[in-house]
């Protein structure tokens, strides 16, 4: 055995420590299950059943609010993506005219000049308004990290 010997486990110990915190132990295998007396358990059977229903309802109900939640939290981003679907901005610029032209479109007909434009220089283009006195840039991020945060809580739940 690994501890059979005494010295084995007390080498780094002062002398003094070993001989206060070493102890004799006696390791024995675990009854059989025919040697326990089950009706010494003291449990009725209405009891158990009544744990086992209490225990279904419970973990029913967990996984329906689970549902609900993962539902819901689908539908909202399924909402976030038709206001703002995602677009590729590679090779794509644009000026803060052609964006805001864009974004007075229908959803249907934007291009997605906006987040091109906001992705260019994220930071400055955070406090811009534009013409109707808005700060798109800053709606934007906010739907982007609606969007992608949503995926993350769904992990988390």
């Amino acid at each position: 055995f690994f501890f059979s010997s005494r010295r084995r486990h007390t080498r780094f110990l002062p002398v003094s420590w070993a001989r206060r915190c070493v102890q004799e132990t006696d390791v024995s295998s675990a009854p059989l299950p025919d040697t326990i007396v089950w009706e010494n358990y003291d449990m009725s059977g209405f009891s158990k059943f009544l744990r086992r229903i209490i225990s279904y309802f419970v973990s029913l109900l967990l996984i329906l609010v689970c549902l609900y939640v993962v539902l819901n939290l689908r539908k909202l981003q399924d909402q976030v993506y038709e206001e703002a679907p995602p677009i590729l901005c590679k090779g794509k610029s644009s000026t803060k005219e052609e964006a805001y032209q864009d974004y007075q479109q229908e959803i249907a007909n934007r291009v997605g000049l906006l987040e091109c434009y906001c992705k260019q220089n994220i930071v400055d283009r955070l406090t811009e308004t534009f013409p109707n006195g808005e700060k798109l840039c800053q709606g934007w991020l906010q739907q982007q990290s609606l969007t992608n945060g949503l995926p993350l809580s769904l992990i988390h739940i």
